[in-house]
């Protein structure tokens, strides 16, 4: 099962909370930093875009 797109939310707020607590891979880890993020606001870095998926 692969999940992606934007969830208009940050990683640590409840709706992307709930895809986590599934225990999918969150492939954004694996990017590197510079890259990782797709928001600015103020000069705050965080990531509204998501990829995760089973490994299996």
């Amino acid at each position: 099962m692969v999940v992606l797109g934007d969830f208009n939310e940050f990683e640590f707020v409840s709706p992307t909370e709930i895809i986590a607590d599934a225990n999918l891979t969150n492939f954004t880890n694996f990017l590197p930093e510079d890259v990782r993020y797709s928001y600015v606001f103020e000069g705050n870095s965080q990531s509204l875009d998501h990829i995760r998926s089973t490994t299996g």
